[in-house]
């Protein structure tokens, strides 16, 4: 009924579909999974299960660059952060707003979602170790070598399934321990790995 409600907002604006996943953060357990609000609606993709369907993951990769940085020492919340023209040969990330604000925080970047920042931080800690914390956590879908992603990584380069974007953030509330999620009550999720410390998890949750 929530999805009906809400996509029927979502038509006047122009978007006909939407797919919801509602995970109990405590155990895992998937308690609401809406792959599209009309399985019938074939003119607009309703038998398309947009839980499991790959898309662009736009900027949710950004928490987790944040977390891995804290957690290496790299940054802090409150270090300064250079948000201005860059050029990484002929790759230059640019806002939304196409503005840039100078030197900014680092939890400021990650609250308005600043593209420079994160990219200069992937530069430093390095795509291919992100690339590696992002299979572990469960991201699936990751078909190229870190190379092929680049620093585009973490401003939409990459496809993920809402199912395995839950379960990343799922991890990053749970003190940094990334394990599956499960359909099935009596099924227990499998135990994942601790990628991140609890004190990372926790600065990248306040903020």
């Amino acid at each position: 009924a929530l999805a009906r409600r809400h996509a029927g907002y979502l038509s006047r604006t122009g978007i006909h579909n939407l797919s919801i996943l509602a995970v109990e953060t405590s155990t895992g357990r998937v308690r609401a999974y809406v792959g599209s609000p009309d399985f019938f609606d074939r003119s607009n993709g309703g038998q398309v299960d947009g839980v499991m369907a790959s898309r662009s993951t736009g900027s949710l990769l950004k928490p987790f660059l944040y977390a891995t940085a804290f957690d290496r020492g790299v940054i802090h919340p409150d270090s300064l952060l250079r948000d201005v023209p860059v050029y990484f040969g002929s790759y230059a990330p640019v806002n939304a707003d196409r503005k840039f604000s100078g030197m900014v925080r680092a939890s400021d970047a990650l609250v308005r979602s600043l593209n420079v920042p994160p990219t200069l931080l992937l530069r430093e800690i390095g795509v291919a170790e992100f690339h590696h914390f992002l299979k572990m956590a469960g991201m699936r879908t990751l078909f190229r070598s870190p190379d092929g992603y680049g620093l585009s990584l973490i401003l939409g380069g990459a496809e993920g399934t809402l199912w395995d974007m839950v379960r990343l953030f799922r991890g990053l509330a749970s003190d940094g321990r990334f394990s599956g999620l499960t359909l099935l009550a009596d099924e227990p999720p499998e135990d994942g790995p601790q990628l991140l410390s609890p004190a990372a998890a926790r600065l990248t949750m306040e903020i």
